[in-house]
């Protein structure tokens, strides 16, 4: 086994000098008591300044909180409010760093070791560095099973890691801090057989020392997609669309674009949870290219469901769909929601009012949108702008029912048509 090896050795951990900030819990009692939030103080184990907000992880047990607030007290130690987290679950030593980390466990890692003729055993081993070199060198227990295949070792976790690409770690199959190897983590993930096969070939045609760069753009075209951490953000890749934190590979993303609008064609939209389920695909990777989508006005998000709206929603009807659209016209007074005993029918008609075909005033009076349309200009014909609401005048005039009339002001309201003051609608606007 290897001794703790010079830096002349390592000229393939020399490649990615990445200093992460991330913390050590210093002091877990109160520091600024009366407060909203915990607030603890931290010893940050970087000489990268810590300035981290929203989303983290406490290691080593891998619960998720939020950072509200991380306040700078000298050169090394931070107060953070955090929120999110029982008081006795922060232990000091406990390690804290941004949830845009990949943090493993029981899930594959892809390690790359230096050239050596040496071989390595299939075993269980333990593991320190990546973002912070200390972190698990107070465990007895080895950290994870590590199986080699030539200079790649495929690694999964007993417990919550932090994994960062292109980081420097160390592994030893005893307890020991003289008896290391040091590795680069080259993907935080699972790859299938041909991908791995694939993974190794690419790094050496680097000569085994590909830069942090090349690793996300082989990662990239293994996978289709990469998610870049926070200091690759800015990085271009040929090829490729950024959606969001994702670099993804312009046919990739055409492909999951493609069955999204395919899926929320459907009478209604789809659910968020059933596209998901039925696009293959890295879930949060669905997730950025369905809100891409949104901002490019291709879809929209109502009551849960997605829509396409680059398509004439009319001319997706089903043949149910269409009968109840044509039923509908014909009903000056609406049909209730709760008379309706068919549960087709019923989803049909919320589908055509996610669809805004129709409308479903109060959740309970359906109405076709065209007459809908028709009701709000007569009762603005009516009205004089800063002036009081006649309800009763207005009943009379158009003559409509108490059971439409009052669901259609109130969705007017929504609209902006009138401010209501107690009882009182006063008219803010009439077109």
């Amino acid at each position: 086994m290897y001794r703790i090896p010079t830096e002349d050795n390592l000229s393939e951990q020399k490649i990615n000098k990445l200093d992460i900030a991330c913390l050590e819990v210093k002091d877990n009692s109160d520091q600024n008591k009366g407060g909203k939030f915990i607030s603890i103080l931290c010893e940050n184990k970087s000489s990268t300044p810590f300035d981290e907000t929203g989303s983290a992880i406490m290691l080593p047990s891998g619960n998720r909180f939020s950072i509200r607030k991380c306040e700078k007290v000298n050169d090394k130690d931070y107060i953070i409010s955090l929120k999110g987290l029982h008081r006795k679950e922060i232990r000091r030593g406990n390690i804290i760093v941004p949830a845009s980390y990949a943090v493993s466990s029981g899930k594959d890692a892809f390690l790359l070791l230096p050239s050596s003729k040496d071989r390595l055993e299939k075993g269980n081993y333990y593991v320190e560095g990546g973002v912070f070199k200390d972190y698990n060198k107070r465990n007895r227990k080895t950290s994870a099973s590590i199986s080699f295949h030539g200079r790649i070792g495929v690694i999964r976790f007993f417990y919550p890691f932090p994994l960062v690409t292109g980081a420097r770690y160390y592994i030893s199959s005893e307890n020991n801090s003289d008896l290391i190897i040091p590795a680069t983590l080259v993907y935080p993930g699972q790859l299938g057989q041909r991908e791995s096969t694939d993974l190794s070939a690419r790094i050496l045609k680097f000569g085994g020392r590909p830069s942090l760069r090349a690793l996300y753009s082989i990662m990239l075209r293994i996978k289709h997609y990469v998610n870049l951490p926070v200091y690759m953000k800015d990085e271009e890749f040929d090829g490729s669309v950024k959606c969001g934190s994702f670099a993804v590979m312009s046919r990739e993303f055409d492909r999951v674009e493609g069955a999204v609008l395919k899926r929320t064609s459907a009478v209604g939209g789809i659910e968020e949870s059933k596209i998901i389920e039925q696009i293959k695909g890295d879930k949060e990777l669905v997730l950025e290219i369905l809100q891409s989508l949104i901002l490019k006005g291709k879809i929209e998000k109502r009551d849960g469901f997605f829509l396409n709206i680059s398509i004439d929603m009319n001319k997706s009807l089903s043949p149910i769909a269409k009968k109840l659209l044509d039923d509908l016209d014909s009903e000056k007074d609406g049909i209730s929601l709760s008379n309706i005993s068919n549960p087709l029918f019923s989803d049909t008609y919320k589908a055509l009012g996610r669809m805004k075909l129709v409308r479903i005033l109060s959740g309970e009076v359906i109405i076709s949108d065209s007459h809908f349309q028709h009701l709000k200009s007569d009762v603005l014909k009516i009205c004089e702008i800063g002036e009081a609401l006649q309800f009763s005048s207005i009943k009379e005039q158009m003559g409509l029912s108490r059971r439409v009339l009052i669901p259609l002001l109130e969705e007017m309201d929504l609209e902006g048509y009138f401010e209501r003051q107690g009882e009182r609608r006063i008219v803010l606007k009439i077109n």
